[in-house]
């Protein structure tokens, strides 16, 4: 149970990050690439 819980949790928190990272990159690296 605490492992399951823990690894959901892990699981939570790198889906998160992936996607506040591809949000946060995405629209800086077209406005960078369409500048230059």
């Amino acid at each position: 149970m605490k492992m399951t819980r823990g690894r959901l949790l892990l699981l939570a928190m790198a889906m998160q990050l992936s996607a506040w990272g591809t949000a946060s990159a995405g629209p800086v690296f077209m406005h960078t690439g369409g500048r230059t």
